[in-house]
C-alpha cells in the first residue's frame, strides 16, 4: 500500500474526464442509500490527520496548495480558507477498511477539514434522511475533544 496522495495535477486532469467523474457520482449515489460505517469514515480521518504530521505530508499540502488543488471554503465574515486536498488511488481507502472505501475517502474529506479547515463545518445538526452526515458526527465525536472540536489537542 503506498501513502502517497494522487498528485494534484494529475487528480485536476481526472476530474476533467466525464467517465471518471460520471464513476464517481454513481458511486457516491449508491453509497448514499445505504448505511454508512462510522468506524471506515473514522479510519479516514484517522488516516489523513497522521499523514499530515508526516514528513511527505507536509510536502504534500505545499504541492496541493502550490498547484492550486484546494477547496474554498467559506467562513465567517466572508473570509474564505483555502483546503488543500488529497486523494488517494482507490486500493488505499479499500486497504484502510475493506469494502467501505466511500466512506474512507469521505473520512478523509471530513479531517482535512477537521484539521486545515473550519471544524464548525460539522456542527450543524444532520438534516433528516442524512444518514452520512449523522454517522459522521458520531465519527468526529470518536476525535474530537470533550470540550469541542476547535479545542487544541
Amino acid at each position: 500500500m503506498t501513502d502517497k496522495p494522487i498528485d494534484p495535477l494529475e487528480m485536476l486532469e481526472l476530474l476533467e474526464d466525464p467517465d471518471y467523474t460520471a464513476r464517481v457520482r454513481s458511486e457516491v449515489e449508491h453509497r448514499e442509500r445505504l448505511k454508512p460505517s462510522v468506524d471506515a469514515i473514522l479510519a479516514g480521518i484517522r488516516f489523513v490527520h497522521h499523514f499530515a504530521q508526516t514528513p511527505e505530508g507536509e510536502r504534500a499540502i505545499e504541492a496541493a496548495t502550490g498547484a492550486g488543488f484546494f477547496e474554498s471554503v467559506p467562513v465567517e465574515d466572508g473570509k474564505v480558507l483555502a483546503v488543500p486536498r488529497f486523494i488517494w488511488p482507490d486500493s488505499v481507502y479499500e486497504d484502510l477498511f475493506p469494502g467501505h472505501a466511500f466512506e474512507v475517502s469521505y473520512g478523509v474529506a471530513v479531517g482535512r477539514h477537521l484539521l486545515l479547515g473550519d471544524p464548525g463545518i460539522f456542527d450543524r445538526k444532520p438534516s433528516k434522511g442524512d444518514e452520512l452526515q449523522r454517522a459522521t458526527l458520531e465519527a468526529i465525536r470518536g476525535v474530537a475533544p470533550p470540550n469541542g472540536l476547535n479545542a487544541k489537542r
